[in-house]
């Protein structure tokens, strides 16, 4: 394939997931593994926390929704791009509870239940690694900087740009969504307090670091073949 091919295939891959695994209205997210399947790197108890936000924004949607049948047959991710189309009073409530229950189905995806045994990327997701970033620990260190440089909750991201198929970091505060940006997400990480309170106390660098530890490069490897449209979605 052609390098035009591929960028042709990554401007239009915007979703972070494959449609066939994005349910529709009324939403009810499972949580895809057991709440002590993290430790000791996330503790069961944060993982109970994540999940009842993450239910909360899923009702939150699932609420506002019943007012928009229009809106009830497509994924939260068509939601989320969609949220401009609604009434101003409505529109940053919706978006902000679509983003949030996204956002929470993309990270529960990326992580390994009893983390990643050191291991790391390989293929494609290596090769564009040391070619944007150099190696993974400079991607880490600028990922770091990134996230620890958000003032407030929020979301820290690598990406694909469509423009040039480079990997990209972005860091958007509240629910941002990677999708306002019209790029494919690869990796999310949360940033929000309830992501590290229960197990770091304030120590958002020692959260980052259980979070390298627990990232799952096999998925986010099929994840950038996917966008490239090739291999399996994770």
């Amino acid at each position: 394939m052609s390098d035009d091919a591929d960028l042709l295939k990554l401007a239009a891959a915007t979703r972070p997931h494959d449609p066939k695994d994005a349910p529709h209205y009324p939403f009810n997210p499972p949580l895809p593994f057991a709440e002590d399947a993290l430790e000791p790197l996330m503790s069961a108890a944060t993982v109970r926390v994540q999940r009842a936000m993450h239910q909360q924004y899923a009702r939150l949607l699932n609420a506002a929704l019943e007012r928009h049948p229009h809106l009830q047959g497509v994924s939260v991710e068509s939601i989320v791009r969609r949220a401009g189309e609604l009434p101003a009073l409505e529109r940053a409530l919706i978006h902000d509870a679509a983003a949030g229950h996204a956002n929470h189905q993309f990270f529960w995806k990326i992580l390994k239940p009893g983390g990643n045994g050191g291991a790391g990327p390989e293929g494609r997701l290596a090769a564009h690694i040391a070619r944007d970033f150099g190696s993974v620990e400079e991607l880490k260190r600028r990922f770091n900087a990134m996230a620890l440089g958000l003032p407030g909750p929020g979301w820290a991201y690598l990406s694909v740009d469509p423009a040039n198929g480079a990997l990209a970091l972005d860091a958007l505060a509240g629910n941002g969504s990677i999708m306002d940006l019209g790029k494919p997400g690869v990796m999310i990480c949360d940033m929000w307090e309830h992501a590290y309170l229960l197990d770091h106390g304030p120590d958002r660098a020692g959260w980052l670091d259980a979070f390298w530890q627990l990232v799952d490069w096999e998925v986010i490897g099929k994840r950038l073949e996917l966008f490239y449209g090739g291999g399996t979605h994770a």
